[in-house]
């Protein structure tokens, strides 16, 4: 075991931005292109992972690790 606490407090923010890293006060944006952004509503099998990168490695023709 490296950490343990005995607390369990997560949040959440009401105004999620995609690709915003706040960093020492700064806004910092990604400045680029997103394919594709997939959302699930819970955690998905073994199974269930390897389809969803077999399926977007036939679309972009590459590898997903």
């Amino acid at each position: 075991q490296i950490y343990t606490t005995a607390s369990n407090t997560v949040g959440f923010t009401t105004t999620p931005s995609i690709g915003r890293s706040q960093v020492t006060g700064l806004d910092i944006f990604y400045d680029g292109y997103i394919a594709e952004l997939l959302i699930f509503n819970a955690k998905l099998s073994g199974t269930d992972r390897d389809y969803v990168k077999n399926q977007l490695g036939g679309i972009y023709g590459i590898t997903v690790a």
